[in-house]
């Protein structure tokens, strides 16, 4: 696979992340990924590619952890911006949305 198709894989997948945001801002975010595919697809330094590559991956698994969250469902949480391997959260990086105690 080439590296235009790895970056298109890339656009696709956090779009469609993007639209199951659960936010009055979905909308947003979406254009505000639009926009910065459109502003870097005429990228020609390798390191500069890299870079938003791996921002891309990042706002992936970001966004990946409220694909398909159900508010409703009761108590669920979400740990922001830690690695996965880094082992189980603190309690002070994790927020507990929905707990009605």
């Amino acid at each position: 696979m080439t590296h235009e198709q790895n970056v298109v894989r890339l656009y696709r997948r956090i779009l469609k992340l993007a639209q199951q945001y659960p936010s009055v801002k979905r909308d947003a975010i979406i254009q505000d990924i639009k926009l910065e595919f459109h502003e870097n697809k005429a990228l020609t330094d390798p390191r500069m590619i890299e870079d938003k590559v791996q921002s891309a991956r990042q706002g992936i698994r970001e966004l990946g952890m409220y694909a398909n969250l159900k508010p409703a469902a009761g108590a669920w949480t979400v740990d922001v911006g830690r690695d996965a391997a880094q082992g189980p959260p603190s309690t002070s990086s994790t927020k507990v949305v929905g707990d009605k105690s």
